[in-house]
């Protein structure tokens, strides 16, 4: 039976096709630490989660479980880039690829990224912007892909004011009522 090798350019290094994901990264962790090619300044390293969203301006604790997602985090810490936060569409597959990501996520910078006393993994991160995944990037032991950004709509109309002006209107009105007895 033969086996079918892949040269990576960027690192000189030949990997078995067939190999499975861990053997891949730590075939890549055995190189230096720069001997990944840069990331594109348009792509993201995507931390897949299973169960949360997370929103432009909040910060939430993640699990990172996963040995390709950790490294992933690890360079983004380690270069002081940004993430891409995005739902799996499937939280029980563990090997995510693109057919199980959701294509709009959040851009995120990590605050704090801890390896517990039990070797378990969490990212502290927050939320920045919206962005919609256009392709993934080939050649990086952890998921990485091409970005646009998705500007928010402008959140105070005139509409929005009027319905707040009467929402904050009847609030009051009980409160009026009560008072006036």
């Amino acid at each position: 039976m033969s086996t079918q090798l892949e040269a990576d350019n960027s690192t000189g290094l030949s990997v078995d096709a067939a190999q499975p994901v861990e053997a891949k990264l730590a075939a890549a962790q055995t190189q230096p630490k720069n001997a990944l090619r840069p990331i594109p300044d348009d792509a993201l390293i995507l931390l897949p989660i299973r169960a949360n969203v997370l929103f432009p301006g909040t910060i939430i604790p993640f699990n990172v479980d996963r040995g390709v997602v950790q490294a992933g985090v690890q360079d983004a810490v380690r270069t002081e880039r940004p993430i891409g936060v995005v739902l799996q569409r499937e939280p029980r597959v563990d090997e995510v690829g693109p057919e199980n990501l959701h294509t709009v996520g959040t851009s995120a910078s990590v605050l704090r990224y801890l390896t517990m006393p039990d070797e378990t993994h969490r990212a502290v991160v927050r939320g920045l912007r919206r962005f919609r995944i256009l392709g993934y990037v080939e050649g990086y032991p952890f998921p990485v892909a091409r970005v646009e950004y998705v500007d928010e709509p402008a959140t105070v109309t005139a509409e929005v004011e009027g319905r707040a002006r009467a929402l904050k209107q009847s609030a009051h009105a009980p409160v009026r009522r009560c008072c006036a007895i």
